[in-house]
């Protein structure tokens, strides 16, 4: 009898299992949700709405454009700062670092309510300038977890960081249009307890010492020798990241040129965050019948489809089109890039190229903010749409010869598609 009911046992054994398995998945997946949640909603709330700020505070778009492209700038430092503290400190790790950081956010978001003009405008560069590093920290701390073990599923969770940048997007245009500017502080500060709460339920799927070590050759540049193909990639990367920048951060200016207003301009940043969720949330299925690299060479040229889209329109309604088109630009661009990138080095080196893709962001956004406030000054709105279009391009070129260069076959499926 003993012998008889043992396959049930094991059987209704497995299924506990399977039960148990499942729901870990979903805890670890929604905790780490509120992390992308948090980081793109900063985005949304003080990176988009920076120009009205500063401009309520007496900027030029010259003026706008230094302090936007100075904090990008910094963002890249931090970004190598945080990475080479990680490394050398054996009880620092990048979640440590996240943590502080959206106690940073919070502090700064707070301190942007002082009457002090100069608190206020150098707390907004510090926020500015840390946002940017977020995602960087934040697909690290992932990528380590999901390395360790954790069946977080990435490509979800980054499509509620897509979801939550829309619906932040949109209300923080809606609050700023009918409340002032000053609510862009307010709704920092909910963001950063959103930030805080999804990494303090995600500490359970850290494991410590699973960060990457950094190794004697890799800091002499040993890294990029041996990862030419990468190195490329990388170029295009940050190509697509001033075209993008080119249009994100200067979207108020470019709207108010196509006849809109600030709520307008939230509504389309909303459109452009919403459109992505599809295509994150479906991308593990997509890519069992596209190879991964022919998606990223698609996201690359659409980049410049969507640039050019916002050229030759002329309303509100034109640029709401517009902003619909990055589904397969950034949209499908953010996810594709991460799995690409893992498949064009390494295995051991997959969180270290992470990194270094993240950094392709902040380096794309100081050449476009630097350069895109003088654009606007002494060419106007549609010379830096071209210019814009022109990065995409040349952005997508680049991409396309990484994937030629080191054509690796048969791509696998994307970290947890199952």
């Amino acid at each position: 009898m003993i012998l008889k009911g043992l396959p049930t046992a094991v059987t209704l054994f497995k299924k506990d299992m399977g039960i148990m398995d499942k729901r870990r998945k979903i805890k670890a997946t929604a905790a780490y949700s509120l992390v992308q949640i948090g980081t793109w909603a900063y985005y949304a709330v003080i990176l988009s709405f920076a120009g009205n700020y500063l401009k309520e505070h007496g900027f030029t778009d010259s003026g706008v454009g230094l302090l936007l492209g100075a904090a990008a700038a910094v963002s890249f430092v931090l970004q190598i700062l945080f990475a080479e503290l990680v490394s050398r400190l054996k009880r620092l790790t990048m979640y440590t670092v996240g943590i502080a950081s959206a106690v940073v956010m919070a502090a700064c978001s707070a301190a942007v309510l002082s009457d002090m003009t100069a608190l206020a405008i150098g707390c907004y560069f510090i926020a500015c300038s840390l946002l940017q590093a977020l995602p960087g920290i934040g697909n690290t701390i992932g990528m380590e977890a999901i390395e360790a073990g954790s069946p977080t599923a990435y490509s979800v969770a980054r499509g509620m960081g897509s979801l939550g940048y829309s619906i932040f997007a949109y209300v923080t245009g809606l609050l700023v249009a009918s409340m002032g500017i000053r609510m862009v502080s307010y709704l920092g500060l909910v963001v950063s307890a959103i930030m805080l709460a999804g990494l303090f339920l995600y500490s359970s799927e850290i494991r410590t010492g699973s960060a990457a070590s950094v190794t004697k050759e890799a800091r002499s540049g040993g890294f990029f020798r041996q990862n030419k193909a990468f190195f490329i990639f990388l170029i295009g990367a940050v190509f697509l990241c001033i075209n993008h920048n080119l249009i994100t951060c200067f979207l108020y200016r470019i709207m108010l040129f196509k006849q809109g207003t600030a709520a307008d301009q939230g509504l389309a940043a909303g459109i452009s965050a919403i459109v992505e969720v599809p295509i994150m949330f479906l991308f593990p299925y997509i890519t069992k019948r596209i190879p991964c690299k022919a998606l990223v060479c698609l996201s690359g040229v659409w980049f410049a489809v969507k640039s050019f889209c916002c050229f030759i329109v002329s309303t509100p309604g034109g640029m709401f089109v517009a902003s619909a088109l990055q589904i397969f630009s950034w949209g499908l661009y953010s996810i594709a890039a991460v799995d690409h990138v893992s498949k064009l080095v390494p295995a051991g080196e997959t969180v270290r190229a992470q990194s270094y893709l993240a950094s392709a962001a902040p380096i794309g956004g100081f050449i476009s903010m630097l350069c895109g406030g003088f654009i606007l000054d002494s060419l106007g709105v549609q010379a830096l749409l071209l210019i814009s279009t022109v990065c995409g391009l040349i952005g997508a070129a680049f991409i396309l010869v990484s994937v030629i260069k080191k054509d690796r076959g048969k791509d696998s499926n994307c970290l947890n598609a199952n």
